[in-house]
């Protein structure tokens, strides 16, 4: 056989150049394959991305309306609770004071007592404000424990 060979040089080299180029085709035509079953998972995964970024969007837009409706409808119910329930604790603690009583063997200096000190009266908007703000905050943790997420 090795004498064939030896004879034959430039026939045993295009058998071994065929073989060769018989395996690189074979090789090629596998990775043209696994080329387009990539390319069609790639294209799946991209349609279900596609259909969850959609899902998701509807999602948010109607958690958004969901929110804003709520926020709309339970503003003006908390103002009003707001300035009600100050006015109520206002006339409730009208008669106490957070601040201590002296104590009995104290005395007061001379002229204290006399005057008076004026008492304020609930500025309205302020509790109107301040009751938005607590809507606000309630509205935020109500959202984040409806969905989950955590809060510090």
């Amino acid at each position: 056989m090795w004498t064939w060979l030896l004879k034959n040089r430039k026939l045993a080299v295009i058998a071994v150049l065929a073989l060769l180029l018989a395996g690189a085709v074979k090789l090629w035509r596998a990775e043209v394959r696994d080329f387009a079953v990539f390319k069609a998972q790639v294209e799946v995964l991209g349609k279900q991305a596609e259909a969850e970024k959609k899902r998701v969007e509807a999602e948010n837009k109607r958690i958004a309306k969901e929110m804003s409706d709520a926020w709309a409808k339970n503003l003006e119910v908390a103002r009003d609770n707001a300035v009600r329930n100050y006015a109520a604790r206002l006339r409730r603690d009208a008669g106490r004071s957070a601040v201590p009583k002296p104590a009995a063997g104290a005395q007061a200096p001379a002229g204290a007592g006399k005057e008076q000190v004026a008492t304020c009266s609930a500025d309205e908007q302020f509790i109107r404000d301040a009751a938005e703000d607590a809507a606000r905050v309630e509205e935020a943790r109500e959202f984040f424990r409806r969905h989950q997420f955590p809060t510090y």
